[in-house]
């Protein structure tokens, strides 16, 4: 959302006052991210440490947040937990996952790494909630490799895809013994069951209307149509 409507970037290296031109190569508001190169100055890359990507760690976990907020021209640390892992709005359609953490984030901190105490990075600063205090909103390291990995494999970001599918939960006793021909209706991997399916949509060639469905990459898929994503993350 930072680069997304600018006709001209650049940017500058710590303590210099050079600036370096940027192109962007590829711009993604399904998960909010961009990836910009600096134009013709293989200088800019001397002396800079690049920092492994690795996995969000578990809540209650330290993490950093650098970036600049407010405008302020020295980079800006603050410190924090990982509150938890929920789904939000990354743009006005679309949801996706997102690392809730009480380091503070203000404007200007978009984009900024997130960094466990390793210095690795596992994630991005980019939202909070403007009425409440410290509810601060980083983009997971998972979801950053998907979206380099795609522009690796494709040449640009190929986007996310639904399951093109309206379901219902199960959570009915009687309804699971019908459909699963299961007595535990306690059981945790229960699942959801397809009500519809869009005739030209992704999963229309291998699922139909009333099949139930109790995994998605070996996440179980539980009886209200949540799922646990913290392990998987």
């Amino acid at each position: 959302h930072v680069v997304k409507n600018a006709n001209f970037i650049d940017c500058s290296k710590f303590n210099s006052d050079k600036r370096y031109i940027l192109e962007l190569i590829d711009v993604s508001p399904e998960v909010d991210l961009a990836l910009l190169n600096v134009v013709d100055y293989d200088e800019f890359w001397e002396k800079i440490d690049i920092l492994d990507l690795k996995k969000p760690g578990k809540k209650g976990d330290g993490v950093s947040v650098a970036g600049f907020p407010l405008g302020g021209y020295n980079v800006s640390i603050t410190k924090g937990i990982i509150s938890r892992i929920l789904m939000i709005p990354y743009s006005d359609a679309v949801e996706n996952i997102a690392m809730q953490v009480d380091s503070a984030i203000n404007h200007g901190n978009s984009g900024g790494p997130m960094l466990n105490s390793a210095g690795q990075i596992v994630g991005m600063a980019f939202s909070h909630e403007s009425k409440a205090q410290n509810i601060c909103f980083g983009i997971p390291s998972t979801i950053i490799k998907f979206y380099l990995e795609s522009i690796e494999k494709n040449g640009r970001f190929a986007g996310l895809s639904d399951l093109d599918l309206v379901s219902d939960p199960m959570e009915n006793p009687d309804l699971i013994k019908y459909y699963t021909n299961s007595q535990k209706s306690d059981s945790v991997n229960v699942g959801v069951l397809v009500r519809r399916i869009a005739p030209c949509g992704n999963t229309g060639h291998v699922l139909k209307s009333e099949d139930v469905i109790h995994q998605i990459n070996g996440i179980n898929i539980n009886r209200d149509q949540t799922v646990f994503i913290e392990d998987y993350l």
